[in-house]
């Protein structure tokens, strides 16, 4: 069980990571194109953001398949 507490802090302490580097950049960044995995910071926070719930639905008891077809 620690190790899943351990992950779950790892988890609370690189969103406030990413947000708190997105609070000192211009609004603008967040809409702005770039090359990389994802097009912009807005679709890799989406990204972030789903796979998250994919897992809490999943640690609830869903199964994966149930999770992806819920979140989709």
């Amino acid at each position: 069980m620690d190790q899943v507490v351990d992950l779950y802090k790892y988890n609370v302490w690189a969103n406030e990571q990413i947000i708190n580097h997105l609070k000192t950049r211009s609004p603008d960044t967040y809409q702005k194109e770039v090359k990389s995995v994802f097009s912009s910071v807005s679709k890799a926070l989406s990204h972030i953001y789903l796979v998250e719930h994919i897992w809490l639905d999943i640690l609830e008891g869903k199964n994966m398949k149930e999770a992806m077809e819920i979140s989709y």
